[in-house]
């Protein structure tokens, strides 16, 4: 009975041999053609740059092309088939703040790029780069910064083209993540922003940043990859450190609190002793970015409280408060 099994075994992995065999000698079977075209900063061919192409149907990475210094870019003999094509500057390029990484044939959106299909060599697949709205670094006191990672919060994923689109959908400015998965966009002017990972193949849930004189700092910034969907969420804090005043601590009759956060919260502020009976509580709406408020604590008994204050419900800001008459 044995040697009957193994027989069987054996004739059925000489099958999947063959099978595999055959499908090899498929895809060997299958026509090849070379293509590709000049990549065009406007009038000129770019310098320093990359082309990377995927499969249409899969959104599979495939291959990557360094664009030469005539501007151009090619891959040879690819099978028949449909594909991709993305031309990207690289930070080196003199140029690199003025174009996003576009898709063929002028498109910043992989849903909009144009399908080619390889049935016949041809070098004819141009690119045009589309024009950031910044032509050179931007010179203003915003700054948008985060990490993108893979999933249940890691690994970092790298190489990850990050946009800053205008309220209009116009290129700002990119820059692709580093090796731990952050960008990092310094020097924005006021105004709001979209900020949008793309990756093709995936859906993005964009995220509306709005860069003013009370909130020109949104950092800590995650967003995550999973099923299919890139998507944002601001983990940053509420108050900025460098605003946050509390004084005198020891106090014996008044204390201060001050800070700064965005306008338009609902400010709570929290006080309990170290047995967790709350003291003092009292609710705010703030209608500017500055916070000030002062409590009398004259009347309240020598020892340690805990201040807190809470911001639209999220708590923002834990203190060890000292009473001392």
């Amino acid at each position: 009975m044995k040697k009957y099994i193994l027989v069987i075994g054996f004739l059925l992995s000489l099958i999947s041999f063959s099978e595999d065999i055959m499908a090899q000698k498929a895809e060997q079977a299958k026509e090849r053609y070379s293509f590709g075209g000049h990549v065009f900063t406007k009038d000129f061919p770019i310098k320093i740059g990359q082309a990377v192409l995927y499969n249409a149907l899969t959104n599979e990475r495939l291959d990557d092309a360094n664009i030469d210094t005539l501007g151009y870019y090619y891959f040879y003999r690819k099978p028949a088939g449909d594909y991709l094509v993305l031309a990207r500057l690289l930070p080196e390029d003199p140029n690199f703040s003025a174009f996003s990484s576009t898709y063929y044939p002028n498109n910043a959106f992989w849903q909009e790029a144009e399908v080619i299909h390889l049935t016949e060599t041809s070098w004819e697949y141009d690119i045009d780069m589309v024009v950031q709205q910044s032509e050179g670094s931007p010179n203003g006191p915003g700054k948008i910064s985060g990490t993108i990672f893979q999933i249940s919060g890691k690994p970092f994923v790298a190489d990850v083209d990050v946009i800053i689109f205008d309220e209009n959908m116009e290129s700002v400015v990119h820059y692709p993540t580093n090796e731990f998965g952050q960008f990092n966009f310094e020097n924005l002017e006021y105004g709001t922003y979209v900020l949008f990972p793309q990756i093709i193949g995936m859906t993005t849930n964009p995220i509306e940043i709005i860069i003013s004189p009370e909130h020109a700092v949104h950092q800590e910034i995650e967003i995550s990859i999973e099923d299919g969907y890139i998507s944002s969420s601001i983990n940053e804090a509420l108050i900025s450190e460098e605003s946050f005043r509390f004084f005198p601590n020891p106090a014996s009759s008044l204390i201060n609190i001050q800070f700064n956060t965005s306008g338009n919260k609902n400010i709570q502020t929290r006080i309990s002793d170290l047995s967790g009976r709350v003291v003092f509580e009292e609710s705010a709406k703030l209608t500017s970015s500055d916070y000030s408020n002062t409590l009398t604590v004259g009347d309240w008994q020598n020892g340690y409280y805990i201040l807190e204050i809470l911001i639209d419900g999220s708590l923002a800001s834990t203190q060890k408060l000292v009473i001392s008459h």
